[in-house]
């Protein structure tokens, strides 16, 4: 794991994450054990030292993505189902959720970091929905932190990290 922080007195970082071994099966492997509380634990254990970095240039896409899905196996459904539970904002008990796009948006180079992600909540009215050398030259994993709250804000796969 590498750590970049984004400037001087920052609040947020970038976290590269190369896999021990090169291949799918490695990715797929660090892929499956990341979570919050392993990237808080695996950058705890960071430290200085001296390196050269070579990281590619890349832009990373996601989406337009239907959450729809996703979001009622989370638990989240009565949102969806019409049960008046916009009620606060609206007086229509049969106003609800019909889908939740996402897209996301990531893109490096020797300039920095530059994200951004859109979510769109479409409502209807029914009452029924459903000194090392590094060299990221081989897939890896980064993520944006806000240090502060330690969230993770940005998660990318490089599948094919092509140096330019």
């Amino acid at each position: 794991m590498v750590e970049l922080p984004y400037g001087t007195g920052s609040r947020f970082r970038c976290l590269m994450v190369l896999p021990a071994a090169a291949g799918g099966e490695a990715l797929d492997h660090v892929v499956r054990v990341l979570t919050p509380e392993k990237v808080v634990a695996w950058s705890g254990l960071l430290g200085v030292r001296e390196l050269e970095l070579r990281l590619p240039r890349f832009k990373v896409e996601w989406g337009v993505a239907d959450l729809t899905d996703a979001l009622r196996d989370l638990g989240v459904s009565e949102a969806f189902d019409g049960r008046g539970a916009f009620l606060g904002m609206i007086d229509d008990p049969d106003v609800v959720i019909g889908s939740v796009l996402h897209k996301a948006a990531m893109e490096v180079n020797e300039e920095g970091t530059e994200a951004a992600a859109a979510t769109a909540v479409m409502m209807m009215r029914t009452a029924i929905v459903d000194a090392v050398t590094v060299s990221l030259d081989r897939p890896f994993v980064m993520l944006v932190q806000d240090m502060r709250s330690e969230a993770v804000l940005f998660t990318a796969v490089v599948a094919d990290p092509t140096l330019t």
